[in-house]
């Protein structure tokens, strides 16, 4: 298997936030990654690193955006090429009421 990177951006309506609740992750290999930026870009400030220690699951993380934007980037390195690396993740996100 190759590297794989895979974004997903989030967006509300304009002047809204929006509230990201991460049900559950499960990444099995050490180099499985899925980080929470807080706009649309990669040097937008992190809110949330999330990796699985010792194959357990992690569960019930929730952020919220300052603004109407998220990134979601999950990645796995290459050195790690194993089927065994199959992992996921499961987030619900919801608009929320308008800044101020």
């Amino acid at each position: 298997y190759p590297n794989v990177n895979l974004s997903i951006l989030i967006s509300a309506e304009p002047d809204h936030t929006i509230q990201l609740q991460v049900k559950r992750v499960q990444f099995p290999c050490i180099t499985q990654k899925l980080k929470i930026h807080d706009g649309e870009f990669v040097s937008a400030n992190l809110l949330a690193q999330l990796t699985s220690k010792n194959d357990s699951p992690l569960k019930n993380v929730s952020v919220m955006s300052s603004s109407a934007v998220i990134l979601l980037q999950y990645s796995l390195s290459k050195s790690f090429n194993s089927i065994a690396c199959v992992g996921g993740f499961l987030c619900h996100f919801r608009q929320k009421g308008k800044l101020c």
